[in-house]
């Protein structure tokens, strides 16, 4: 669990580390190790594991895959919503066909098999939108769902 300081204590380590770079500071994660850090705290072992009571599709909208998917969404799209061209507003990658529809055609039933389902990584699916644009697709938060 680690050791108990006194306030006096913790306010002196802070003052001694005032003004010092982190040991990390200017440095850049790799693709490997952002992979790697990623599947080092997956599943039992995260800290938040509670026995996999997160519906999968939750679960693999947070895995790497993912993250990387819609980073190149909004690469590809210039960081721009594309119906309203707003820029300086909360954006969100909009799966075309949807995400839940794509789960259940490809019988998807782990994220190991997600990742190896390239039709859900295809970035040709995905389409950035800003939060306002988002509400009004026939889709945005099962909003009509049709799956």
């Amino acid at each position: 669990m680690g050791r108990k300081y006194s306030p006096e204590t913790l306010a002196k380590m802070s003052l001694a580390k005032k003004g010092k770079p982190g040991s990390f500071k200017g440095k850049k994660h790799t693709l490997e190790s952002k992979k790697k850090n990623a599947e080092a705290h997956r599943a039992e072992k995260s800290s938040f594991w509670r026995g996999g009571t997160t519906a999968l599709d939750r679960i693999i909208r947070k895995c790497f895959l993912y993250r990387e998917w819609r980073k190149s969404v909004f690469t590809r799209d210039r960081f721009t919503c594309q119906w309203c061209g707003a820029t300086k507003k909360y954006l969100q990658a909009h799966h075309i066909k949807q995400f839940a529809l794509l789960l259940r055609e490809n019988g998807i039933k782990s994220v190991e098999e997600a990742e190896n389902c390239q039709e859900l990584w295809d970035t040709n699916n995905g389409i950035t939108l800003c939060l306002d644009c988002h509400k009004e697709t026939d889709t945005y938060f099962n909003k009509g769902a049709n799956i």
